[in-house]
């Protein structure tokens, strides 16, 4: 009797899914494809099966859930279509990943323009939908990572609103002294997690060589004259390299340097950051991509009316043109965030954290788990009927209904760090005129503060179909630019603030927030900055601040915010 010799034919198709998800949490899901092209058998069980199960646990085998993402960024999810699409994703960028770096021309410094060489072949230049289709499919893994189930926030979705006409009320409420005593300087109060991401491991696993040359090119080698490379394919890159923050393919640069006098930033980022003639009202005066409104429509005719001028204005030899009056400003649905401006901007505030920052706690603020939604938030179902945002259109008729409705969806309400770099304004203004940017005694100020938020009032969304999250109106107190963290509030720089928390059209999380002067009797300052990551992040959020009257010659700083308590 012939005893016949055990296979994978003779298994039930339940047991072959165990085997197949088996091979893709060992890393090998590329098996799961060679296996069907062996047999009709495989090939119906794996592409032909009569419900998705294989392909969903596969998928969550490898990544994290998106069905559990609160404010999901995708519509549906085509289980098999997906987990193709990211692991062949994954396989393009390994094919361009340079490996072991052959040789890095030049000192090792950051500020070199000397270009790496590496060990594989570059992307073909004229290719550009397949490196734009790949990197889109990591911003979709990052921005569909699991929620974060540390729950750091304290606050509940009904916030008591703690309105007080001075930073010197005392109350019921604590100043920005007793805040910043209680809740330590930096950085900010974030847990390690024990509940570990797969997405994260994927990508840990991903990049764990080096940058690939497609992010590294942003600001390795780089144009001198700055000219702009902002194509859909180098915006996506920047999109990665503003949420993961790598360094620009440095694997021998320390990750602390020794002294401040080894400040080392690459150039094209202080050029594409410090860049005075970057903010225009086409921008919305943030860092966000240029509008032009359409050619007759009311917007471009305003503009062209508010361009003319009159002959009495003409013949004035002191007369000047109102700038502010050039451009009307676009809506807020047509906003989308510059990731090239943003990644730049990254790159500049972690090159200064490295240097005056212990790499440990730098390392604990820039983990890649820090990008996953909800650290901030409260858990679902903590707020109260009244409060839900679905029943905003219809009570939203009057301004005392607007102050009551609504939630805190974006963690806005606590206590945040401001992180401010900024150059010497005579450096500010000579490198915008003169300089490059690769001065080797360059060096930039900063300075930590912290500044609290509460919630004021809500209004509708601007983007019809984020209606689930209104508008946040905020207001507090920050450290101004004299702040020392003393215990005299007598003696310390606070200065209020005001503004809102919003939605961008692309998904992404909109802080606007403008903060007064010394004396506490004018606007002074203004920023804009986007959300790193989910809503609710422990990444934050990263922009700008400059003049609020956007004059021509004001000072550009990038602007991290990242909230503590």
């Amino acid at each position: 009797m012939l005893i016949e010799r055990p296979s994978l034919g003779g298994l039930p198709d339940e047991i072959l899914e165990v085997v197949l998800v088996i091979c893709a949490a060992e890393g090998h899901p590329e098996s799961i494809a060679s296996l069907a092209a062996t047999a009709s058998r495989f090939f119906h069980a794996i592409y032909r099966s009569y419900d998705h199960h294989l392909w969903r646990s596969v998928f969550l085998t490898l990544f994290d859930d998106p069905r559990a993402v609160r404010y999901p960024c995708t519509e549906s999810i085509a289980w098999e279509r997906d987990t193709k699409t990211r692991i062949w994703a994954g396989r393009y960028i390994v094919k361009y990943n340079p490996g072991p770096v052959l040789k890095v021309l030049g000192s090792h410094s950051l500020r070199s323009r000397d270009v790496t060489l590496y060990t594989v072949e570059q992307p073909h230049s004229k290719d550009v939908l397949t490196p734009l289709r790949a990197l889109n499919t990591i911003v979709t893994i990052i921005r569909t990572l699991a929620p974060d189930a540390r729950s750091l926030s304290k606050t509940p979705f009904h916030t008591q609103h703690m309105h007080t006409s001075s930073h010197l009320s005392t109350g019921g409420s604590e100043n920005l002294v007793q805040l910043h005593a209680r809740t330590g300087s930096w950085p900010p109060n974030v847990a390690h997690t024990d509940e570990a991401s797969p997405s994260v491991t994927w990508l840990r696993t991903l990049f764990a060589a080096n940058t690939p040359p497609m992010l590294a090119s942003r600001f390795s080698g780089g144009s001198r004259d700055g000219a702009p490379r902002d194509t859909p394919t180098s915006l996506a890159a920047s999109q990665i390299l503003s949420y993961l923050g790598f360094f620009p393919a440095c694997s021998d640069i320390p990750s602390q340097p020794a002294s401040r006098d080894d400040a080392r930033c690459p150039a094209e980022a202080l050029q594409r950051v410090f860049n005075m003639d970057y903010l225009s009202p086409r921008r919305g005066y943030g860092p966000y991509l240029p509008v032009r409104p359409p050619r007759g429509s009311p917007e471009a005719d305003a503009r062209e009316a508010s361009l003319g001028t009159s002959e009495s204005d003409s013949d004035d030899p002191d007369w000047e043109p109102n700038h502010n009056e050039r451009e009307v400003l676009p809506s807020a649905d047509q906003l989308l965030p510059d990731w090239a401006w943003l990644a730049a901007a990254r790159t500049v505030a972690d090159c200064v954290l490295h240097v005056y920052q212990e790499s440990e706690d730098v390392d604990k603020l820039a983990a890649w788990d820090n990008l996953r939604e909800g650290t901030w938030l409260s858990p679902p179902g903590s707020h109260t009927a009244e409060d839900d945002p679905s029943n905003i259109s219809a009570s939203l008729d009057g301004e005392e209904h607007m102050q009551q409705a609504g939630y805190d969806w974006a963690g806005a309400e606590g206590v945040w760090r401001r992180l401010t770099c900024w150059l010497g304004y005579d450096d500010l203004v000579y490198h915008h005129h003169y300089g490059r940017y690769d001065d080797p005694d360059l060096d930039q100020a900063w300075i930590i503060v912290p500044f609290s938020l509460r919630i004021t009032g809500y209004s509708p969304s601007p983007i019809p179909k984020y209606a689930d999250r209104p508008t946040i109106h905020v207001e507090g107190e920050m450290g101004g630019a004299e702040w020392e963290g003393s215990i005299d509030i007598s003696n310390e720089d606070i200065r209020r603030v005001h503004g809102t928390v919003s939605m961008l059209s692309d998904g992404s999380v909109r802080w606007s927030i403008t903060s007064m002067d010394e004396e506490n009797a004018d606007d002074q300052w203004a920023s804009e900055a986007v959300q790193l990551g989910g809503v609710g992040s422990a990444m934050g959020a990263l922009g700008m601040w400059t003049g609020v009257r956007h004059e021509v010659d004001d000072p550009l700083v990038p602007l991290p915010l990242n909230r503590s308590d």
